[in-house]
């Protein structure tokens, strides 16, 4: 065991090398954090072939935009598509990050609205004091 892939319980453990896997490994000390695999920590879905794709392919930039918005609301409070147009990226992969970001309880509604592109009112999030 000198990766630390191969130590217990380290993510990418194969599943036989788990307590009653059978091959009388020792339980791990501590076990995978299972909350990183799931949403809001990864991008959510909707169980459908094409959600479930979408999801897949924001894996890793997911993380990265997420922190470019918490940046940008750092800065000043303002709705989805105007961070989106702050970072030069598309709506379609900032307005999730927004979601994901007020599940983890790091932003919130600021109790404003603005306009979006459509001409709908749009929540003006901020960080959490």
């Amino acid at each position: 065991m000198n990766r630390e892939s191969d130590s217990p319980g380290a993510v990418g453990t194969p599943l036989h090398a788990w307590p009653g896997g059978g091959d009388n490994t020792p339980a791990p000390v501590h076990p995978p954090d299972l909350f990183a695999f799931r949403y809001p920590a990864k991008p959510g879905h909707r169980g459908t072939d094409t959600s479930i794709a979408a999801a897949a392919s924001m894996l890793g930039a997911a993380p990265t935009l997420r922190a470019l918005v918490l940046s940008a609301l750092s800065e000043r409070d303002m709705t989805a598509d105007e961070a989106a147009a702050a970072l030069g990226e598309t709506v379609l992969a900032v307005r999730p990050r927004f979601t994901e970001l007020a599940r983890m309880g790091l932003i919130e509604d600021g109790g404003d609205r603005r306009a979006n592109a459509s001409g709908r009112k749009a929540i003006v999030w901020r960080i959490r004091p």
